[in-house]
């Protein structure tokens, strides 16, 4: 029974090399491992069921030999109150022959049923580490799902390459910053162009208003000495024209 224990733990511990060194298809190994584990624990219970059922036949042929002690030893009784010595000294010749007997079958059967016990034992041992194999492997499969999908994750978002969609991103998101430079920088240039052109406008204007105003100071500097000698003279005064002149 140690060896098949230990054939059991051997196949948990080589699955597991399997299932860590060949993860190309890890359920379908683990699948595989399961049914390789239930095999081997139904192996188990096989041998286990099979020293139960020896125990269980010594046990009846012990209880058989016991009896045939019983039997015996009443024949003998009887052959010695009907006065037949002989035939009661046969009688207790085969007891002793079926004691010897059932003395050794006890012996056997003894044996047999320490056996078995220690065979359940083992058995309820292995069924209790082959569920820990199990709960094992299943975490380890869930957590190379896990890693699996972070690293493709990471593969997805890690710039490794030109055609990566983080690297695409990030080009874009280049493009995008250089079109609002160029656009900003074009506006404010054309602001500035605007700005400009209001400024000149005004200018001009203002430019224009002083000619203008120069101008009309001008024609009034030029039209003063006119006005001077289109005075009226009033009728009632007489004067000289020397006086008018003065004027």
């Amino acid at each position: 029974m140690l060896s098949i224990f230990r054939r059991l733990w051997k196949v948990v511990r080589g699955k597991s090399h399997a299932v860590l060194n060949k993860l190309e298809k890890p359920e379908e190994q683990l699948a595989v491992f399961i049914e390789e584990l239930n095999d081997s624990v139904m192996s188990l219970q096989k041998s286990v069921a099979g020293a139960v059922a020896d125990e269980k036949k010594l046990k009846l042929q012990l209880e058989k030999m016991v009896e045939s002690v019983n039997n015996w030893e009443h024949k003998a009784m009887l052959a010695l109150k009907g006065g037949d010595e002989s035939l009661a000294r046969e009688a207790l010749v085969r007891k002793e022959e079926a004691e010897n007997q059932a003395t050794s079958l006890h012996a056997s059967w003894k044996s047999q049923k320490e056996a078995a016990e220690r065979l359940k034992s083992s058995l309820g041992q292995a069924k209790t580490r082959v569920g820990e194999a199990k709960r094992q492997y299943t975490l380890l499969l869930a957590r190379y799902r896990v890693a699996q999908t972070q690293q493709k994750l990471t593969e997805t978002l890690t710039p490794v390459t030109d055609e990566s969609p983080m690297q695409f991103i990030e080009n874009l998101n280049d493009k995008i910053l250089k079109i609002e430079a160029e656009t900003e920088a074009n506006m404010e240039l054309i602001g500035d162009g605007g700005n400009s052109d209001f400024d000149q406008k005004f200018a001009q204007l203002e430019k224009a208003h002083r000619g203008d105003q120069a101008l009309l100071e001008l024609k009034a500097k030029l039209e003063t000495p006119k006005q001077i000698e289109s005075i009226p003279i009033e009728p009632d005064k007489e004067a000289s024209p020397m006086e008018v002149v003065s004027k």
